[in-house]
């Protein structure tokens, strides 16, 4: 023993000796002494906490990922989601092989050996990488450490607070290791690892870059995916398609080198060309956008009332959500389609139709309001320039490129922005099922980036697609369908002079209820709505689902109130539905991130009965001659609709907006089409009418609808037949006159004539003296 300790204390004299020859061996020796024991000493001041932010063993045996909530139609379509991260979770059993592969072999191929940090791998770093500046060795870290990193992002990006996020990302990287089996490490990591933009996991990555799912994704997908992890905005696809398949082809090739992959294969594989199918959608995008936003807000509330009820956490864009709607994919896609074919012609016409006019007088009314109360010009306004001087100033600012159907308006000044805004249609659609109330379609504007304004729930004046509101009060009241009422035109005195009109202007003869309906006759609505009674009529439609506040005056009878369309086709599902109200339902299921249900609306909704079911079927009667003879026989005349139909058409008061609402026994669905401001509108009834405008966007959606063979039931499905009561009740002509309604009609025009011809002192023709020759009138 004593021999050891000698020798020992000599080779120490020795040491100090040479030490003191050569100083700088002291140097190099305390350098490599110090390279040896610094790195452990800072993993061990990090592993315990003395350093550094390492989270708990509990925290990170219960961390989970920042997860979208996704949002699905009733048919399986994933609609959107709403998000921090755009991350959707998959199991690893819906990850290909071969991208398992292909990461091992390119980020840790010793992941099955090591516990969280691979000491070879540091030695190749520091050998390689740091001493003989070779950057194509590789990095040092390991699944589990990048798997850290993602988690607990670095914070200081100093020098020192690399080197010590480095050490915590080690030690972080052990617990992970003890916490998780390797299989669930490489689940999680997956589903966690940044793909660049805001996109977050493998299956979020197929989706964006190749338009499929992680399961579909070939192999060289696979390889590109792994590739873009070591830096996702150089390795892009879409905007650096040479690097990035010059770096697919690197990873198929170090999955030769593992053994991962046969030569031949990897050869073949480096040889395609590099196919995406990118696809970015942002909450502007998709289908529904409108909708998914007034579904954001319900869900919002929902999960703060949820929060306060169990006393867990709950986020809209970080909890997992999986959210069933009763939109069907299917006919939402239609819907839309429908109404952009529409919209596109429609708004062709309008532009042609005010070509030649002076479109800054006529929106200046609107102008102004944006000046007075949106936008920088504000200021403007409080240095005291003059309206001349602000419009010259916004003639000379240039916007953004306006809204137009072709897209490819140039560049515009902010005042000509803001006319083509004034004269752009805007359109909205909604579809539902009476019977459930399941909302199926919701279609809430032209674009939703261009406004995100939502015109299924904007209130507006609805014409004549408010009578039939009117005439169920009326049968309510007990009057007698078959009762004739006359089509002479009255002032009403006690309501400061009003003096409705019928939007042909004929006049005279006398109508039934169907017939006035039919043929929306105004004087003859003016006319039932004093005899029925306005408060009945405004209590029936808040019964029937119109939630605004209407005004207590006649002129309700022609739709002067301020309804949604969400409200009327609530409001017509009740027809539908026989009387029975359904309030809209568009929620049907929330899950958790693991498919637990937190809240189920599924079950089927009783509803209230508020409407007489003899009359509610007396009502349809009345709006299938509207389809049928009426003001809506485009439909089944340009639309070749066999269905069984009912509907009606409402065009308000110069022509502002066109409605047109119809139903069939399992589907209710309107529309309404007008300018942002209702000062702008169409100087024609023939062109701004709902028949011209709104109902041919209900027909190519039904159109399409029944088209398709999931809902070729539709055209068996029946209203239900008359009762012979109910039929007897309402046989009764539609028009009575001692001619028929073509006849009065050509001798309604012929006495106009004759009338106009004598106050200018002209003679009359015989051909007009011969059809006046018996006048009625008399």
């Amino acid at each position: 023993m004593s021999t050891y300790i000698n020798t020992l204390i000599a080779s120490l004299h020795l040491l100090r000796s040479n030490l003191r020859r050569r100083p700088w061996l002291g140097v190099f020796c305390g350098f490599c002494l110090f390279s040896l024991c610094a790195p452990a000493l800072l993993y061990v001041f990090t592993a315990f906490r003395i350093i550094g932010q390492v989270p708990s063993e509990q925290e990170i045996s219960n961390h989970q990922n920042l997860e979208a909530a996704r949002v699905y139609s009733i048919d399986g379509v994933l609609l959107g989601t709403y998000h921090i991260e755009n991350r959707t979770s998959v199991s690893l059993d819906s990850v290909p092989d071969f991208l398992i592969d292909a990461l091992l072999a390119t980020e840790d191929h010793r992941f099955r050996s090591h516990t969280g940090i691979d000491m070879m791998a540091i030695f190749r770093v520091i050998g390689k990488t740091i001493m003989l500046m070779d950057e194509s060795s590789g990095g040092g870290s390991t699944i589990s450490q990048q798997l850290a990193k993602s988690w607990y992002p670095r914070i200081d990006h100093s020098a020192v607070g690399l080197v010590v996020s480095k050490f915590s990302e080690m030690a972080t990287a052990r617990i992970i290791e003890h916490h998780y089996s390797k299989e669930e490490i490489l689940e999680m990591y997956l589903n966690s690892v940044s793909f660049g933009e805001d996109v977050y996991g493998v299956q979020a990555a197929a989706l964006r870059y190749f338009s499929k799912t992680c399961a579909q994704l070939a192999p060289e997908e696979s390889a590109l995916l792994v590739g873009m992890l070591k830096a996702p905005t150089r390795y892009h696809p879409l905007h650096h398609p040479i690097a990035a398949t010059a770096r697919r082809n690197t990873v198929l090739a170090q999955m030769v080198g593992h053994g991962a992959v046969r030569r031949e294969i990897s050869d073949s594989l480096s040889h395609l060309p590099l196919r995406t199918a990118y696809n970015r959608t942002t909450h502007h995008e998709g289908l529904a956008p409108h909708f998914r936003e007034h579904l954001r807000a319900d869900l919002k509330r929902w999960c703060r009332r949820y929060e306060e009820i169990h006393r867990v956490p709950l986020n809209v864009y970080q909890s997992g959500l999986i959210i069933t709607t009763s939109i069907h994919a299917g006919m939402q896609t239609y819907a839309e389609q429908a109404l952009k074919d529409q919209l596109s012609l429609l708004q062709e016409k309008f532009n042609q139709h005010w070509e030649g006019y002076n479109k800054r007088a006529i929106s200046q009314g609107f102008v102004d309001e944006l000046i007075d109360h949106y936008g920088p010009v504000g200021g403007w306004i409080q240095e005291g320039l003059s309206r001349d001087s602000i419009y010259s100033r916004l003639s000379r600012r240039a916007a953004q490129s306006a809204f137009t159907w072709t897209r490819t308006s140039a560049a515009v000044s902010v005042m000509d922005s803001i006319i083509m805004d004034a004269f752009t249609l805007q359109a909205g659609l909604l579809a539902m099922d009476p019977e459930s109330g399941h909302i199926r379609a919701w279609v809430g504007g032209i674009d939703h980036a261009y406004s995100a304004f939502d015109q299924v729930k904007a209130p507006r004046q609805t014409g004549s697609v408010f009578k039939p509101i009117l005439y169920a009060a009326a049968l309510e009241q007990g009057v007698d369908p078959c009762i004739y009422i006359s089509n002479e035109r009255e002032i009403y005195e006690e309501y400061q002079d009003w003096n409705p009109r019928n939007s042909d202007n004929f006049y005279g003869g006398q109508y039934s209820m169907e017939g006035a309906l039919a043929h929306s006759v105004n004087v003859v609505s003016a006319r039932l709505i004093m005899k029925t009674g306005i408060q009945p009529v405004l209590d029936l439609a808040k019964r029937m689902g119109i939630s605004r506040e209407l005004p207590p005056y006649p002129a309700i009878a022609l739709g002067a109130g301020d309804i949604s369309l969400l409200d009327m086709v609530s409001a017509f599902s009740t027809l539908a539905n026989e009387g029975t109200y359904k309030q809209p339902r568009f929620l049907l299921r929330i899950e958790d991130r693991k498919g637990n249900i937190l809240a189920d609306y599924s079950a089927p909704n009783p509803g209230t009965r508020v409407l007489d079911q003899q009359t509610a079927i007396m009502i349809t009667e009345m709006l299938q001659g509207v389809i049928d003879q009426g003001t809506g026989r485009a439909l089944r005349k340009h639309h070749q609709l066999k269905l069984s139909l009912a509907g009606k058409t409402g065009t308000t008061q110069n022509q502002r907006d066109g409605w047109f609402i119809a139903y069939h026994p399992s589907l209710v669905v309107g529309a309404r089409v007008g300018a942002q401001d209702p000062r702008i509108h169409w100087r024609s009834l023939r062109l701004g009418q709902g028949a011209a405008t709104a109902l041919p966007i209900v027909g190519y959606f039904l159109q399409a609808t029944t088209d398709d063979p999931e809902f070729s039931f539709m055209d068996q499905v029946r209203f239900p037949p008359l009762t012979e009561e109910v039929r007897q009740s309402l046989d009764c002509a539609d028009f009575t006159f001692p001619m028929g309604m073509t006849e009065f009609k050509l001798w309604w025009r012929a006495r106009s004539a004759a009338d106009s011809l004598r106050r200018l002192g002209m003679t009359v023709p015989d051909s007009i003296k011969q059809l006046l020759q018996n006048d009625w009138t008399e």
